[in-house]
């Protein structure tokens, strides 16, 4: 069996994010969310791989609509989707991710 590696739960969401690559946004949906990162489906983007990527997430009404900056790294990548860990986050944007994610039911 294989041992969870997470430290965060993630939750369930369903969500369009910008994943910036080579300074162009690409759309992507985000799928699950914790405050250490998140899961992305991949909708239109090159077939490139990078060390690091800028995220725009638009959070909901409820949240106030406020825009968050993340900066993410791949830990792992298949066809459809990819997996990215947060980085470099603020204190208080890492929070408001939290409050974000408990507001979201597990996944």
């Amino acid at each position: 069996m294989e041992r969870e590696r997470r430290r965060a739960v993630r939750r369930r969401a369903d969500l369009f994010v910008n994943k910036f690559i080579d300074g162009l946004p690409h759309v992507a949906r985000l799928i699950e969310i914790s405050p250490l990162g998140c899961l992305l489906e991949r909708v239109l983007e090159p077939e490139v791989q990078r060390d690091l990527y800028p995220l725009e997430l638009s959070l909901p009404a409820h949240f106030g609509g406020a825009r968050m900056w993340l900066w993410a790294r791949p830990v792992w990548s298949d066809d459809a989707r990819t997996a990215l860990k947060f980085v470099g986050v603020d204190p208080l944007d890492r929070a408001t991710l939290a409050r974000f994610a408990d507001s979201l039911r597990a996944a």
